[in-house]
């Protein structure tokens, strides 16, 4: 769960970044891409020369950002490699955090913008009726309607979706109700969420990615 040390020379971001990307290369299924597997394939992720072709930028040129080689990568070659890959919403800004680019977090909403307009948040949640909760930057539940309490109920029943916010501490915060405590330290999760393994993993990558840009903050340093 630990999110690992921020990188703070162009080398560290140069590094953790083709990490990604091959990590990220070595989960593709060519089949989500209308890609064969032929017979000649020894690992079931694509191969450099593929992604590349998928992102429309040359073999080389790819084969140095996996390298750690990307200084100077520019936003429109970030925009077209997280295309070509497919990648997630919360992995494209992590990819352009780890870069240094701007728009790493386009597209993104801003959790302090949400807490700073509670009423029109408690209004919206009013007129959806399925599940919805909203979070902040910490990924601590501030505000849920009627459905998402009975759905959740060993997580967002334990207090009224209007109820004033538990004190922050930077050790702990409000236990109760976080998502990734409740959904890692809460003894049903496992059992009450689909593919919880899978799941789980995702929710590890998208807190990362969401956390980025807050470096060094205590509460998600202790989270």
């Amino acid at each position: 769960m630990r999110k690992p040390p921020a990188p703070h020379s162009a080398a560290d971001r140069g590094r953790l970044l083709g990490e990604f990307l091959r990590a990220r290369r070595d989960r593709c299924s060519p089949s989500d891409f209308a890609l064969a597997a032929g017979p000649r394939r020894r690992a079931p992720g694509l191969r450099r020369e593929e992604a590349a072709a998928l992102c429309g930028i040359s073999p080389t040129w790819y084969t140095w950002i996996e390298q750690g080689r990307s200084a100077g990568i520019s936003a429109v070659t970030l925009g077209a490699i997280a295309r070509g890959l497919k990648l997630s919403r919360a992995e494209r800004a992590y990819l352009f955090e780890l870069a240094a680019r701007p728009g790493a977090r386009a597209g993104t909403a801003s959790p302090r913008g949400a807490a700073a307009d509670r009423h029109r948040l408690d209004a919206l949640l009013d007129i959806i009726h399925t599940p919805a909760y909203v979070l902040d930057r910490h990924w601590d539940a501030i505000a849920w309607n009627r459905e998402a309490a009975e759905l959740f109920e060993g997580w967002l029943a334990r207090g009224s979706p209007r109820a004033p916010r538990a004190p922050r501490t930077p050790r702990t915060g409000p236990v109760e109700r976080n998502l990734l405590r409740y959904v890692f330290l809460d003894p049903q999760a496992p059992a009450f969420i689909a593919d919880w393994p899978e799941r789980a993993q995702r929710l590890v990558a998208e807190y990362r990615a969401d956390v980025a840009a807050w470096r060094d903050d205590p509460a998600s340093e202790a989270l």
